[in-house]
């Protein structure tokens, strides 16, 4: 796409092996564990070097058309998934692709400061029974 927006830094290519360590999911074929994947992307939209998911019926024709490197999905979908797309099994897609993520975008889980300042201001309230990270 020539008007990408990316919200953070590309992550470094991480291998499908890693991807099922970090997010609780099996490959079906486990030649596929050093293939790498780069991004990550709905399932209409991604692209070669891409991870997606599908955990909803309805995107079941999405995936003879993808152009993913990978999917995410349960066992009872495996079957439809093209054979030139990596296929990574789990009893919770969605969670497990949440769970990748993580692991390739760490600071989508905790956002750097955009203004620089540190702390709370000498001004703000803050309850007792909060706790601040």
């Amino acid at each position: 796409m020539a008007n990408e927006i990316n919200f953070f830094d590309l992550p470094q290519p991480i291998a499908l092996g890693d991807i099922c360590s970090v997010a609780n999911c099996n490959l079906l074929s486990q030649s596929d564990a050093p293939k790498t994947i780069s991004s990550v992307a709905p399932i209409e939209a991604a692209g070669k070097g891409a991870l997606t998911f599908i955990s909803n019926a309805k995107y079941i024709r999405a995936l003879s058309d993808t152009g993913a490197s990978a999917v995410i999905c349960s066992q009872k979908h495996a079957e439809q998934v093209p054979d030139d797309v990596a296929v990574l099994v789990s009893a919770e897609p969605y969670r497990s692709f949440a769970m990748a993520m993580a692991a390739m975008f760490p600071l989508g889980m905790r956002p750097l400061r955009v203004t620089g300042e540190d702390g709370v201001s000498d001004k703000a309230y803050v309850a007792s029974d909060v706790q601040l990270e």
